[in-house]
Formats: C-alpha cells, sequence, structure tokens
C-alpha cells in the first residue's frame, strides 16, 4: 500500500522546501531547524493527512544530503577539497555507522 502522495500535497511541500530554504538562506540558520517545525504542522493546517515524525526525519535527511553534496561538489571545483583528509574521514565514518549497526 504506502503513502500515496497527491499533486496538490506535492505542490505544498515543494513550496514549504523552498520557503524554508529561503528563510534558512536568509537567517543563516540550518535548514531542519526550520524545516521539521514546517513540515509538522503546516500539512495537517492546510487539510492534508499529518506527516509522522520518521517521514519528516526522512525528508530532512534527504534535503541535508543534497545540500551537502551540492555545497562539495561547488567547494572541490574551486580546488578547496582537502582530498586526503575527506578520504580518511569518509572511511572512518562509514566504519562506525557500520560497526554501531551491526551492534559491535
Amino acid at each position: 500500500m504506502g503513502f500515496r502522495v497527491s499533486l496538490s500535497l506535492l505542490l505544498v511541500l515543494a513550496f514549504l522546501g523552498f520557503a524554508g530554504a529561503l528563510i534558512a538562506g536568509l537567517l543563516g540558520v540550518g535548514g531542519a531547524i526550520l524545516m521539521i517545525p514546517l513540515l509538522l504542522y503546516t500539512p495537517p493546517w492546510l487539510g492534508f493527512p499529518p506527516l509522522d515524525v520518521q517521514t519528516v526525519a526522512a525528508i530532512s535527511m534527504v534535503q541535508v544530503l543534497f545540500a551537502a553534496l551540492s555545497g562539495a561538489i561547488a567547494y572541490g571545483r574551486r580546488g578547496a577539497v582537502h582530498g586526503g583528509l575527506t578520504v580518511t574521514v569518509g572511511v572512518m565514518a562509514i566504519i562506525v555507522v557500520l560497526a554501531v549497526m551491526t551492534g559491535f
């Protein structure tokens, strides 16, 4: 079954993402501090079914992933990324995540 998203809800979510990113950029704060309350409270206020906390957290994490990826690509094109340090930190992060997930 799953969760079906109507076109109108998709447009509301897209608008919330744009508005939240714009406000976060203007204020210089992290986007999640605005996006999580917006995603939790705005859809029910507009008559859509509420999103649960896990869904809102997942949406926020995907947003952060793409923001970090685009920032890394932009800084990499300018030569402002230390390749060796990036690989070291990335490999260690993967090892720690796998260790925590397996219960080590």
